[in-house]
């Protein structure tokens, strides 16, 4: 983009009122970049970020302009590396995706890149460019939020030890030119290459003859849902088949690669994600009284002949479940069963809920309930002043309430009364300082709840990760499958019925910080076939009103 610098002189000249603009003042350069936002110039082309000087200087003193330096070059060829890879990335500089600074231990950078040429969906395309950076690029992958619901990437500074860059991803507006489909019709696309006759990773030289046989194909597809069907032959004609983007050849070799692996065991045997299974699943969840997918969370079926969809005899839920969980197979290749259950996940998975495995103590939210009333989230009804510092001082009384309720206990909870946010309560009722204190609120009052309720249920914290993870108690036999965008390769790990989780250790450590509207859970726990793993949960503010509990990363062996 070429800029009119006489046009733009005139303009920053007249918003001077008709003094000489100089370049160094930090005034007269803030108003210079006001006039390059209104004129829709990218600040990079001046060398500029859009970056609050005044938030680093605020931060960095005397170092400001080293800092800006260096985050305005390396963020510039950061941008640089993408493009170099067929992503058409820029910065976002406009609104709360704006870059910005934020002090902390260590402080961080944040900013957005839009990549125009991936669909929303596909955000792990950029999220795997950047894992594959080295160097000074290197970057590690974070489940944290910074205005992205997919997480970001974090590069750890070698020369500045204080300081780390957060980047987010967004994708394109349209899907349809990006390769991007959705969650259904990715499960949806398994069942077709699972049913195909195509086997080979799909390249950029394959791509057509590859689409040519899913067009011929889809309407021959059994044990799918039509709509689906529908939308993928409807984005099947999207598809370039000369020249694709990379984010269709990964849209269409993920689920291949599930498809292939699936029919190395059960070739034979018939794809169901149609009536049999939304059937089953229905039945399940009424008897379990929990959600169809906590009691378990596969995607699909692979059904050797029929299925027996019924209630069993007895008061139980064990005796209820069982005929329909008796219909399992108990091991990945084996045939003792007539169904297999698979959970069908993308190469890059997300994090599990786990808020709604709170419900089962709902006589406990009679007299404290761990969501917010209408007169919480209404927050009071008076000024900010006054709401702030009442909410403030009811986090410090759950705060030691929950301290003293964990005394003697092997569950390690550290928060401190101390934090620039809340010592600024009396004199700086900032935008930040408002949603922040809000926030907070929010998530110790649903830890509170958790800690209450280790009266009725002493391994609360590990049932919560249990059903957010799918392993109930109540579950049958499912395998996760995990694709791979190279069309080959995919994993299946064994998740084993009623195997549930146990605590390892006696352990749980929770880290409640003033820097942080979360709360955080660390412990390990061991599954009777998975074996150990290290689960990390979060109590978090979920974006509108309430705070939510999400299981964020489970690390198995």
């Amino acid at each position: 983009m070429e800029i009119n610098y006489d046009k733009l002189v005139k303009e920053w000249s007249d918003r001077m009122s008709g003094r000489e603009p100089i370049y160094t003042n930090r005034y007269h350069k803030s108003v210079l970049r006001d006039v390059m936002k209104d004129f829709g110039y990218p600040l990079e082309l001046l060398g500029e970020l859009a970056l609050d000087a005044k938030g680093v200087e605020k931060i960095y003193k005397d170092d400001s302009k080293k800092i800006l330096k260096y985050a305005n070059d390396w963020i510039k060829k950061y941008v640089k590396k993408f493009k170099s890879n067929d992503l058409d990335a820029s910065m976002v500089e406009k609104g709360s995706n704006a870059p910005q600074i934020k002090k902390g231990n260590p402080n961080r950078i944040e900013f957005v890149l839009q990549i125009s040429n991936i669909g929303r969906d596909s955000r792990d395309v950029a999220f795997d460019l950047a894992k594959s950076l080295k160097g000074n690029f290197k970057t590690e992958f974070s489940a944290s939020r910074i205005q992205s619901s997919a997480g970001s990437v974090i590069h750890k500074d070698r020369k500045y030890k204080d300081l780390e860059i957060w980047i987010a991803f967004k994708g394109g507006k349209s899907s349809k030119t990006a390769g991007a489909i959705t969650t259904d019709m990715k499960e949806g696309m398994v069942g077709l290459f699972f049913q195909s006759k195509w086997k080979d990773a799909v390249t950029k030289d394959n791509i057509g003859n590859c689409i040519s046989t899913l067009k011929k194909e889809i309407s021959s597809v059994k044990g799918e849902k039509n709509k689906v069907l529908q939308e993928i032959e409807k984005w099947l004609l999207t598809v370039p088949t000369s020249n694709p983007k990379k984010g269709f050849l990964h849209e269409l070799n993920d689920p291949l690669s599930i498809g292939l692996e699936l029919k190395k065991s059960y070739s034979s045997w018939k794809w169901e994600r149609d009536k049999d299974f939304d059937n089953i699943r229905k039945t399940a969840s009424v008897i379990c009284k929990v959600p169809a997918d906590k009691w378990n969370p596969s995607d699909c079926y692979l059904v050797k002949s029929g299925v027996v969809n019924k209630v069993g005899d007895g008061t139980t839920i064990t005796t209820q479940i069982a005929p329909i969980n008796n219909q399992f197979v108990s091991e990945w290749g084996k045939k003792d069963g007539g169904i297999v259950g698979v959970s069908l996940k993308q190469a890059s998975a997300q994090a599990g809920k786990g808020k709604t495995y709170l419900k089962s103590f709902n006589e406990m939210t009679k007299k404290f309930d761990y969501n917010l009333t209408k007169n919480e989230r209404e927050r009071l009804d008076v000024p900010d002043e006054q709401w702030v510092g009442a909410y403030i001082e009811q986090i410090q009384d759950w705060r030691s309430e929950i301290k003293s309720s964990l005394g003697g206990m092997s569950i390690k909870y550290d928060y401190s009364y101390a934090g620039s946010l809340f010592d600024s309560a009396s004199e700086d009722f900032s935008k930040k300082l408002v949603e922040f204190t809000y926030q907070k609120y929010a998530s110790i009052k649903m830890f509170k709840f958790m800690v209450d309720a280790l009266k009725q249920n002493e391994n609360i914290f590990v049932d919560s990760a249990a059903f957010a993870s799918g392993l109930t108690g109540y579950s049958p036999t499912f395998f996760k499958a995990k694709g791979n965008k190279s069309g080959s390769g995919a994993k299946i790990e064994t998740f084993e019925g009623n195997g549930g989780l146990e605590l390892v250790g006696n352990k749980i450590k929770i880290t409640d910080t003033n820097t942080n509207a979360g709360i955080t859970f660390f412990f390990e726990v061991e599954n009777n076939v998975m074996g150990k793993a290290k689960i990390t949960m979060n109590i978090r503010f979920n974006g509108t009103s309430q705070a939510t509990l999400e299981l964020i990363d489970v690390k198995w062996g």
